[in-house]
């Protein structure tokens, strides 16, 4: 319950370490993890999905464009999220264990810092590079629509195309063969530029209020901001 609403209750007193090499149980935090944070209406529309399949139409089925958007952001960020944990930590947190753990874990972090908050590693234990990738995870967040919090995959990656279309020169923003209105785009860059003001006042306040190194100050409001 705790993984799928991504609420991250510590039931145990050490989170998920006590499962940290049964990796039957990590698959299955993962796989909660990510039902609730992909958005309700991507499930939806997987159901119908499944539903038309079964009933073998003519017609083929259409994703709607947030679908594809939010499954394919989500997607992209797991696994960058998954190669730089293991890049990062496979000589140093990861050095003793074997290759196969160091994959899992990778995965398990890069899923959990996005929103489910779940742990199985003291987070003082990571490099600084470590813990500033997961507090861009847990500041980026989950789909709309979910249990997840952040700005949301979808600003993201409005954000991104925005930006790929301004470089090539293209008066639209277009993706999948469809066009993104203007009114979506100024949302995007709305939202980004709030969170992102809102979260450096708050570290640049606790950085003058607080004595605490500035990589725990950072991780902390995103924590806070991402509700991780």
């Amino acid at each position: 319950i705790s993984a799928v609403t991504n609420s991250g209750f510590d039931v145990t007193g050490h989170s998920a370490t006590p499962y940290a090499t049964d990796y039957l149980f990590i698959v299955f935090l993962i796989f909660l993890i990510m039902i609730g944070g992909i958005g309700f209406p991507v499930i939806m529309e997987v159901k119908e999905w499944l539903f038309h399949r079964r009933k073998k139409h003519t017609i083929p089925f259409r994703f709607s464009l947030f679908s594809k958007l939010a499954i394919s952001m989500y997607l992209i960020l797991f696994v960058f999220g998954t190669i730089s944990v293991f890049l990062l930590e496979r000589n140093h947190l990861f050095a003793d264990m074997p290759t196969s753990q160091k994959l899992m874990t990778s995965m398990f972090y890069s899923t959990t810092t996005r929103n489910a908050g779940l742990q199985m590693h003291d987070l003082s234990s990571f490099q600084t590079p470590t813990l500033l990738l997961f507090s861009m995870l847990m500041f980026i967040g989950c789909s709309p629509s979910s249990v997840g919090g952040g700005i949301r995959t979808t600003t993201v990656a409005i954000l991104g195309l925005y930006m790929l279309s301004f470089i090539k020169s293209e008066d639209n923003v277009t993706i999948f063969s469809r066009r993104i209105e203007d009114r979506d785009i100024k949302k995007a860059v709305v939202v980004f530029n709030l969170s992102l003001a809102m979260c450096f006042l708050a570290v640049l306040i606790l950085s003058i209020t607080e004595n605490q190194d500035m990589i725990a100050i950072i991780v902390e409001v995103a924590s806070a901001f991402g509700t991780t």
